[in-house]
């Protein structure tokens, strides 16, 4: 009978530090063989070997040399290397409530180019897959790309990720069981996958934001609605079916109002975008900001406000899942210089581990670039799993 310890082959575990020093890589971009061993903890022989064989493959190359560390032998200069720019790409699709984003983006050179489309209020299933169809054609098209390694997908509501659907959208379009990843497939004879928009932004977070400093954190959206994404142990957790993260639904007031799902006091009834601009009677989320900074009473109020049910969510999640640091993103980020010292020094004398740590409140290192990250990265994920060969 096996056991959940049994042995690796040696097949697999070169096939993982290979994809382990591929990833390194396109977040490192050029280094040396030497730095790259450091990074992945391998010996430089066993790196030098498996990027021989990355080199042959076509999928890095050299790109010169660089002077040695500080510290090193004088004069001393190392080569190094690089992926290679095309050799790895991959087309994102990022659906939001008001934008449509399609993007073509390089492992080695980042966002090749993107089309954005507005979301109208008449259109419905068939206008969001056709609109996505001729833009993702017309980027295919005007890039001069071939074929591409796979296609992410990065989507409000909610998601069966196993089987390719956006099963259920909030005030979206009357979206209800659509085979996305069927349509896409079908398209360009690519494999598909799609996530929750919140749970890609965490994995783009690992990969280019502030998420690359932390081994476990939650990236925490707030805007129409309100989600989360969790990194384990340099994981996305996923739960057993994929639906988890739902903090929107996370209770912050047993007593409060009731919401959509039939729960009382919801994160989301408290600090959706929505919600914080009827308050502050405000009709944008930078006017709202903006006028907090100006010193308008109504916008600063409303932002006070935000910080009790806020800080209490914040508290939940790091007594549940004891993260390294909160990662904002979305428009909630905007008033990051507001919000995020209020929110670190009062999560950290509530939760129950203060006496022994502490946890970082961050605004996403990434800004406007994930939207066309965002979907990107799920492809980059599945690539670095195994789960598309290369």
């Amino acid at each position: 009978m096996r056991t959940k310890r049994e042995g690796k082959n040696i097949r697999y575990l070169r096939q993982k530090n290979r994809l382990l020093i591929l990833s390194k890589l396109a977040l490192a971009g050029e280094t040396s063989r030497i730095e790259l061993s450091g990074k992945v903890g391998l010996a430089k022989m066993s790196v030098s070997k498996i990027v021989a064989d990355l080199i042959e493959e076509g999928f890095v190359e050299e790109t010169g040399q660089s002077s040695s560390p500080k510290g090193s032998s004088a004069g001393r200069r190392r080569s190094c290397i690089r992926i290679v720019p095309g050799c790895i790409t991959v087309l994102g699709v990022y659906i939001s409530r008001n934008v449509i984003v399609v993007s073509l983006v390089d492992l080695s050179v980042g966002v090749v180019a993107t089309k954005s489309e507005a979301v109208g209020r008449g259109g419905g299933k068939d206008w969001l897959t056709s609109t996505i169809l001729r833009n993702a054609r017309q980027i295919w098209q005007e890039a001069g790309v071939q074929s591409v390694r796979g296609i992410g997908v990065a989507a409000i509501g909610l998601i069966d990720r196993a089987n390719g659907y956006i099963l259920r959208t909030t005030d979206f379009l009357n979206i209800d069981n659509l085979n996305i990843c069927g349509i896409l497939g079908e398209e360009f004879n690519a494999p598909v996958f799609v996530e929750n928009d919140m749970k890609s932004a965490a994995i783009t977070e690992k990969m280019y934001g502030a998420g690359k400093l932390y081994s476990d954190f939650i990236c925490l959206g707030i805007s129409y609605g309100v989600g989360a994404g969790i990194i384990i142990n340099n994981k996305l957790f996923e739960g057993s079916d994929g639906f988890s993260s739902e903090v929107g639904h996370m209770s912050v007031d047993m007593n409060g109002p009731l919401c959509s799902c039939s729960n009382n006091g919801c994160l989301e009834l408290y600090a959706s975008i929505p919600v914080l601009l009827a308050k502050a009677g405000c009709s944008s989320w930078p006017d709202l900001v903006e006028g907090a900074r100006n010193g308008v009473v109504a916008a600063m109020q409303t932002l006070d406000d935000l910080v009790k049910p806020l800080t209490a969510a914040l508290v939940s999640l790091a007594n549940v899942f004891d993260p390294q640091a909160f990662i904002l993103v979305h428009e909630i980020a905007l008033a990051g210089d507001l919000l995020l010292p209020k929110l670190e020094r009062r999560l950290n004398s509530a939760m129950f581990q203060r006496t022994a740590k502490e946890i970082k409140v961050l605004p996403s290192a990434i800004g406007n670039r994930l939207t066309s990250l965002c979907a990107a990265s799920i492809v980059f994920d599945r690539i670095f799993m195994g789960v598309i060969p290369i």
